[in-house]
């Protein structure tokens, strides 16, 4: 089970503030795309001043996994993971002040630059951009298990989360999960900043 946005209705989840200082971070989060929106949108997304977040890009006919970091440049880094329609997937991108790597179902791209500071003090998107304009969009597609570490997780571990491992069973990384929602069937199991629903995402197998 899982909860699926649609665009045309504009369904997304809304994340009350983590209130931490990135980096260091880890986003993580199952999707499966039921089809790709010629737009870009965004998995995790802070917009104004935090500028912030876990992308998907569109480039030509696909959605691209990127990220940034306080309006970066990091977002027009070609990562080559490359989203596919119809089947569920794992993305996850962990962060440090010099480095970030970037997983999709485990295949990871490695950008090592420097990140800029930038507290995650206000409210933020899961599966939504809020610009909505002409380049911008709301996911289209399911969710399930989105969790944000305080930490930069080590490539086992998410490798791990790739091979469906829960972020609660990553023990000795629990005291860094700030944030985790299952969304088998409601948005309330699970811990940490609380997810509230948008237009009424449905609950989906």
């Amino acid at each position: 089970m899982a909860f699926q946005c649609v665009t045309a209705s504009l369904q997304y989840f809304s994340i009350a503030a983590p209130n931490i200082t990135i980096p260091p971070v880890t986003f993580s989060i199952w999707l499966k795309v039921s089809s790709i929106i010629p737009k870009n949108t965004a998995m995790f997304l802070w917009r104004d001043t935090i500028k912030s977040g876990l992308l998907l890009r569109y480039i030509g006919s696909d959605w691209q996994l990127r990220y940034y970091v306080l309006d970066g440049p990091q977002w027009q880094t070609d990562t080559g993971l490359n989203v596919t329609t119809g089947v569920w997937q794992h993305a996850c991108v962990a962060i440090s002040s010099s480095q970030a790597r970037v997983y999709l179902d485990g295949a990871g791209f490695t950008n090592n630059v420097s990140h800029s500071t930038v507290a995650l003090n206000a409210a933020g998107h899961v599966a939504n951009d809020p610009i909505q304009d002409a380049n911008h969009t709301s996911f289209n597609g399911s969710i399930a298990e989105p969790a944000i570490w305080n930490v930069s997780l080590s490539d086992a571990e998410c490798l791990a989360l790739a091979r469906r491992l829960s972020p609660l069973q990553l023990s000795n990384r629990l005291s860094n999960l700030v944030m985790y929602r299952d969304l088998i069937r409601d948005t309330t199991r699970g811990f940490g900043s609380e997810l509230t629903a948008v237009n009424s995402p449905t609950v989906t197998q």
